[in-house]
């Protein structure tokens, strides 16, 4: 069951994209995210952003998978548990972007905003 006292996890990876074992990593992500939901853990309790550096066009392609992938399996849930911010978002890693790319993964609201502001997460 939920325990109230257990603080949400968000986690940010920075990576230059590809996974060596990158249905190891699909399974792991859908197979916790769905014991959280049964477990009757709240929407915001778990999230993933994966912020790509360099610009491998393969490796983008692979994160960009990733989310379609893990999404369409948790779509039943109504959660959307893993972000990704390719390299081809941004040229350059500033303090404001790294801000954008870490809240947006606690509250989706804030991609909207980060966007108004001329900050593409």
């Amino acid at each position: 069951r939920y325990n109230r006292q257990l603080q949400p996890l968000n986690l940010v990876i920075i990576t230059d994209g590809e996974a060596q074992d990158e249905s190891v990593l699909h399974w792991a992500i859908e197979e916790h995210v769905t014991k959280m939901v049964h477990r009757g853990f709240p929407e915001h309790q778990f999230g993933i952003e994966f912020l790509q550096v360099g610009d491998d066009y393969e490796a983008t392609r692979h994160l960009e998978r990733l989310e379609e992938e893990v999404s369409r399996h948790h779509s039943r849930f109504q959660r959307d548990v893993v972000g990704v911010t390719p390299a081809t978002r941004q040229r350059m890693i500033t303090p404001d972007i790294l801000c954008g790319i870490i809240l947006s993964g606690i509250d989706a609201r804030m991609n909207g905003y980060m966007r108004h502001k001329g900050i593409d997460v």
